[in-house]
């Protein structure tokens, strides 16, 4: 699920994803992913800005936990890039937090290495090149 106000980002990284093979749900704000993942959709990862109306990005990572009947992994992607921004992404869920701009690529293996696609080889690759990334940053573990 991609969730993000921006119009233009939501249909870019939409658009990336689907060309990398996921089926994408999308959601404008905090408040409709919620009626999503309220509802009966299985979703497997989330994509999420930080600074939306109605339900923030961070609003949503709060509520997760009540609702969530098993881990959904989530990459915030923001432009919010300060030192205090990112702990409290991290801090409140967050397995990775991606600053904008960024590169497509970077998202995809992103994606890639939290839903474990990929041969233990590949995924070792990525997880050194986002370890390694100017603009990514870990959070806790699902």
């Amino acid at each position: 699920m991609v969730v993000d106000d921006d119009l233009d980002v939501r249909l870019s990284v939409t658009r990336l994803l689907v060309r990398h093979g996921y089926d994408v749900l999308s959601a404008q704000d905090g408040a409709e992913a919620l009626k999503i993942l309220y509802g009966d959709t299985r979703v497997d990862l989330i994509v999420l800005d930080i600074m939306m109306p109605y339900v923030t990005g961070l609003g949503l990572l709060i509520e997760l936990p009540e609702l969530r009947r098993r881990s959904i992994p989530v990459i915030l992607l923001t432009a919010r890039a300060a030192p205090g921004d990112i702990s409290d992404g991290c801090t409140k869920g967050a397995q990775l937090y991606i600053t904008k701009p960024f590169d497509p690529r970077v998202l995809v293996d992103a994606v890639d290495f939290l839903l474990g696609m990929g041969d233990p080889k590949e995924m070792a690759r990525i997880e050194a090149e986002l370890l390694t990334a100017d603009n990514v940053y870990y959070g806790i573990k699902s």
